[in-house]
């Protein structure tokens, strides 16, 4: 067989075989399929982190601004407003969320100390007495405000192990409406 023969054949064949678009379809229904299911599970858990964010957003807002709300108040009033956040967050769970409400006081130069501070968990809190550094458009002397925080430790159901598990957070500062500060009483 020639070299001239064998190459016309092989083009021959490389003809045929382009031509050929049987299982063409399936062919390129196998290569895109992985790529389509991981976008689809993947706007779900991007959606579901996205919801969780407005969440907290929405928890940290409500909380300071239920605590703004009052001329004084109990630790007991303050476990109820933190457990309302329960009814904000659902239906994800409460348990990987904490908020902190504390109340931040600033002297005649505009530097704050915490006067008191709860928190959803009894962790995180801030420790009363303690300095705290606050942004200057906030910090104005010889007032109070309340501030609060919220974080909740999100855990895609897909992609665990590409991701892990992502902090969502948020905090606000808020002035007390009725009275210049909130006492904390037991």
């Amino acid at each position: 067989m020639s070299i001239a023969s064998l190459s016309s054949r092989v083009a021959r064949r490389l003809v045929a075989l382009a031509s050929d678009v049987q299982g063409l379809a399936a062919v390129e229904f196998a290569l895109i399929l992985p790529i389509g299911l991981v976008i689809f599970a993947g706007s779900f858990e991007a959606d579901r982190a996205y919801e969780l964010e407005r969440k907290v957003t929405i928890t940290t807002v409500e909380v300071t601004d239920l605590v703004t709300r009052q001329s004084t108040v109990t630790t007991a009033q303050l476990t109820t407003i933190l457990n309302a956040a329960s009814s904000i967050v659902a239906p994800y769970p409460v348990s990987a969320m904490n908020i902190v409400v504390s109340e931040i006081t600033f002297d005649s130069s505009g530097h704050g100390t915490v006067t008191w501070s709860q928190s959803l968990t009894g962790a995180g809190a801030l420790t009363p007495g303690a300095a705290i550094s606050v942004p200057t458009t906030i910090a104005q002397p010889n007032t109070s405000v309340i501030f609060g925080q919220a974080t909740y430790m999100f855990t895609p159901g897909m992609g665990y192990q590409v991701i892990g598990p992502r902090t969502l957070s948020d905090q606000i500062y808020r002035a007390p409406r009725i009275s210049p500060s909130i006492p904390l009483s037991s």
